[in-house]
């Protein structure tokens, strides 16, 4: 009966090493993530790139060498079309077709998430 309670307590152990092991790599950004970028502005462009996790929106552009212009936490300019405040058109993104709850400098990216910018009016 001892050793099987002894067994049982190693398994435990060992299981609570692996759970332990998974949230630190998760929590210091190892492993991947891939993710796919759209930018919508008249036409249509498509990335796709593979990051290290913990990469944000920022990040995953640079990766795919989409240039933009940023002004804190407005971007102005992408692929060089710029927003234009007198037609009050702007750039906007939405991950997995919901439009962002935070910056693109803060958004850390999830495995499989589509990010698209829209140039957008709200005239």
């Amino acid at each position: 009966m001892n050793q099987k309670k002894i067994g049982i307590g190693l398994i435990c152990v060992v299981v609570l090493v692996f759970i332990a092991y998974g949230i630190t790599t998760m929590q210091k950004g190892e492993g991947e993530v891939t993710a796919t970028l759209v930018i919508k502005n008249g036409g249509t462009h498509t990335y796709e790139a593979t990051l290290p996790a913990g990469s944000t929106v920022v990040d995953f552009m640079e990766a795919c060498g989409v240039s933009f212009t940023d002004e804190g936490r407005f971007f102005t300019s992408i692929q060089g079309i710029s927003q234009d405040e007198a037609t009050q058109t702007y750039w906007m993104y939405y991950v997995n077709g919901e439009m962002a709850a935070v910056g693109a400098r803060d958004y850390i990216l999830q495995d499989g998430d589509e990010v698209t910018w829209n140039l957008e009016s709200f005239s």
